[in-house]
């Protein structure tokens, strides 16, 4: 196993990333509640599941950053127009530096599909009663919808198989 190598955050003086893709104070860093040296606890975004952590400029200024982002800044290069940071084996939680590459967003979806971890909408899915939540099978559709004018009239039916029907939908 290799060394993990340290170098200061770009734009924050006060920080080290590791190629390991962990954040701590910089050795270097004085300071009200300072501890140098110190790696920084990272917190999982409820929204998109990506490790992030708040980062200080003085005086106390907050600045919310990804981890996988701070690392890919600091040990490959700035991000190029139009490309984003991904995660080579898809894992938003391995932010080691030879997981992450810059590349487009096209690629990163293509890639999160080919890998299983995102379906294409509805046709993934399946028609009909392939759909994961459908609640009626086709061959109930056809009956159904044959017999519309009872079905619409029944509201009985529709509450006993848990449908919402509307008329300007059928």
């Amino acid at each position: 196993m290799t060394a993990e190598r340290w170098r200061p955050v770009v734009g924050f003086p006060n920080y080290d990333v590791s190629d390991f893709g962990r954040v701590r104070r910089a050795l270097t860093a004085r300071g009200p509640g300072s501890t140098p040296g110190r790696v920084r606890r990272q917190s999982i975004s409820s929204t998109t599941g990506y490790p992030m952590l708040t980062l200080y400029l003085p005086p106390r200024r907050p600045f919310w950053r990804t981890v996988h982002s701070l690392t890919a800044e600091t040990f490959i290069g700035p991000c190029p127009p139009g490309q984003e940071v991904l995660h080579g084996d898809g894992n938003r939680a391995n932010n080691h530096l030879s997981n992450l590459r810059y590349g487009t967003r096209s690629e990163n979806h293509r890639q999160a599909y080919a890998d299983g971890r995102q379906v294409r909408g509805a046709a993934a899915a399946g028609p009909g009663e392939q759909r994961p939540n459908a609640k009626l099978t086709d061959d109930a559709v056809r009956v159904n919808t044959k017999n519309y004018d009872y079905y619409y009239l029944c509201p009985e039916l529709r509450r006993k198989r848990m449908i919402c029907v509307s008329i300007d939908r059928l």
